[in-house]
This record gives C-alpha cells, sequence and structure tokens, in this order.
C-alpha cells in the first residue's frame, strides 16, 4: 500500500513536472515575439557600433513613445481596386537571413520584400549581415531597401545634428553602391520625437512604426510618417495560426497588412547569427504560402500607398 502511495506520487509529481516545463518554454516564446525590438547584440557589431560618430548621445527628457500620439484608426476602408488583402513584408536590420532565407523563400512565391538596413553594418562587414554584394543581387531582382538609420541609433535619444548626420550617411552609402537614395524609414526600436519627424521629412517620403500591434493600414486615415505593421515573429505554431486569422480577417476587409520581420532561422535558433528577435523560417514560409493561397496582392514599401 505504502509503495502504492509512493508510485502514485512520483507519477503526479513528473506529470506536474512536464506540465510546468511546457508553460515556461511558452510563456518564454510569447515574450520573445512581443519584446520591444532590441539592438541587434553579435559581438562584433555592437562593438564597432560604439566606435561610429553617429552613435546617440543620450537625452531621456526628450524621448516621446512612437505610439502616444497621432494613433492610426484601426477601422479598414475598403482599399479601391483590391478584392483581397494587400501584404508587405519588411525586414529589420539587414541580417543575412535576408539573403539566405527570406529572398529565396519570397522569390518562390514570385514576392519582393523590403529590408531595411543599416548600411554601417555592410561598410565594415559585420558577421552575419547582409553584405554589398548580396544587397546589390537582391536590387537587381527588385527587392527594395530601405533606410534604418546608418548605425541603427535610437533617434529618440539622439540630437538633431545626429540625425542629419546618418541620413547623409545613409545616402551616401546607397548611392555609392549603385543604390536609389531610400524613399522610406523603419525607427529602430520604434522610438522617436516630434523633432524626429520633422528631420526625417526633409529625407524621406515615409517612416514605419514598430510598436507590437495588429493594425491594419487604414489608407484614409494614415500617417505617413506613422505607419503601423503587424509582428510576424515566431517560434510556435500557435502564433503562426493567430497571423493566418489576421490574414483571413484582412481579406474578408480589403485590408492592408505591412509585416514586420527580424532574423530568421533555418533549423534551430542562433544558427544565422545570435540576434534577440529571431523567426522560424519554416513557420514565416506557411504564412506566406497561406497568404498566396488566400489570394492577397503584395507590393513593397517604395510602392506604397
Amino acid at each position: 500500500m505504502k509503495f502504492m502511495k509512493l508510485l502514485r506520487f512520483a507519477i503526479v509529481s513528473l506529470f506536474m513536472v512536464i506540465v510546468t516545463i511546457f508553460i515556461i518554454n511558452e510563456v518564454s516564446d510569447h515574450r520573445m515575439d512581443e519584446a520591444p525590438e532590441p539592438f541587434p547584440n553579435n559581438g562584433a557589431s555592437s562593438q564597432d557600433a560604439a566606435k561610429d560618430p553617429s552613435n546617440p548621445v543620450l537625452n531621456a527628457d526628450r524621448e516621446l513613445s512612437s505610439n502616444s500620439e497621432g494613433v492610426i484608426s484601426n477601422s479598414q476602408a475598403p482599399t479601391e481596386n483590391l478584392n483581397s488583402a494587400l501584404i508587405i513584408f519588411t525586414f529589420d536590420d539587414g541580417n543575412e537571413s535576408d539573403y539566405v532565407l527570406a529572398y529565396s523563400i519570397l522569390k518562390k512565391y514570385g514576392i519582393k520584400g523590403t529590408s531595411y538596413i543599416s548600411p554601417y553594418y555592410s561598410d565594415h562587414q559585420v558577421k552575419h549581415k547582409l553584405s554589398w554584394n548580396q544587397i546589390k543581387e537582391m536590387a537587381a531582382d527588385g527587392w527594395d531597401f530601405e533606410d534604418h538609420t546608418y548605425s541603427h541609433i535610437n533617434m529618440a535619444k539622439s540630437a538633431p545634428e545626429q540625425i542629419r548626420q546618418s541620413m547623409e550617411q545613409v545616402n551616401k552609402a546607397f548611392t555609392a553602391n549603385g543604390l536609389k537614395i531610400p524613399v522610406a524609414l523603419a525607427y529602430p526600436y520604434g522610438k522617436f520625437v516630434r523633432e524626429t519627424i520633422d528631420i526625417v521629412k526633409e529625407y524621406r517620403a515615409q517612416a514605419r512604426l514598430a510598436y507590437y500591434a495588429d493594425d491594419f493600414v487604414d489608407l484614409s486615415n494614415v500617417d505617413l510618417y506613422r505607419i503601423p505593421c503587424v509582428s510576424a515573429d515566431m517560434r510556435t505554431e500557435e502564433r503562426l495560426k493567430e497571423k493566418e486569422r489576421l490574414v483571413d480577417k484582412a481579406c474578408s476587409e480589403n485590408g492592408i497588412i505591412v509585416f514586420r520581420v527580424h532574423c530568421l532561422y533555418r533549423n534551430e535558433v542562433d544558427d544565422m547569427g545570435k540576434e534577440v528577435v529571431q523567426t522560424s523560417s519554416k513557420l514565416f514560409e506557411k504564412l506566406v504560402s497561406h497568404c498566396v493561397k488566400k489570394g492577397c496582392a503584395f507590393t513593397t514599401m517604395n510602392n506604397f500607398p
């Protein structure tokens, strides 16, 4: 009798341990997906960026959340001449996985994407970041490259002259490598202040946010310097299903979704570099396939709106 009680206790305890481990893994994965956009931390990049003259001068009093004003309406008016959802796939930080994985996945379906890059990494040949040769090959095939500041600065903590310097450095790097000057910017970390937008308007025609929400782009009520996006960073099937349901909703409403993705990995996390935010390439391809099957249209940020 005593043995049976011990056996039942051991079985129950083992079951509780397994359930606890499962819950912890699910919570950790969800937190990874919902984390703010981080500064890439792969050793070489962070050390190199610290030496760059365009790095920010901290001034916390000037900081303003990108989501604190000018909130874009979540109601989506039907888009003219669109019978389904319009999808734009964007990729932040200029990771090498844009070339190795994202580019090849989208190419299978005849889709072009948009990469927001920080040219400092390419200029200094930082490991696991896009090289100029890769960028040129993709651009020649119609891939869209846009501005993520020269060295991924926090624009809410950068002096106006540093933001202008960054813009000029990006323009110079693009033209030096045969690319057109960017028309779009994505705010690193999703951070900016009022003065930031005034400066960005001098150089770019639009700017994309980076907060975590599921807002469609409403062309009747969009601020082109606060374009909303939807995170497609994911490591679980549950997360994929959330994004597929959002696509279904967009299809029923003729909605527009700007998806945001960071570093893709092949089979295991970190196999394309130790970035903080990573996404399964297999799940990403499933999302792309779902969009195609639903009859979505696709474009890039340089063709939007």
